[in-house]
């Protein structure tokens, strides 16, 4: 198993989990 495979799954969990509340804050906002 490739490591750098296994630390971009990790970065991808809280870019995704803000990815989330950005687009609940801009459609509140919106």
């Amino acid at each position: 198993m490739d490591n750098s495979v296994f630390q971009a799954r990790w970065l991808l969990i809280p870019v995704g989990g803000l990815f989330v509340v950005v687009t609940a804050l801009g459609a509140l906002a919106g």
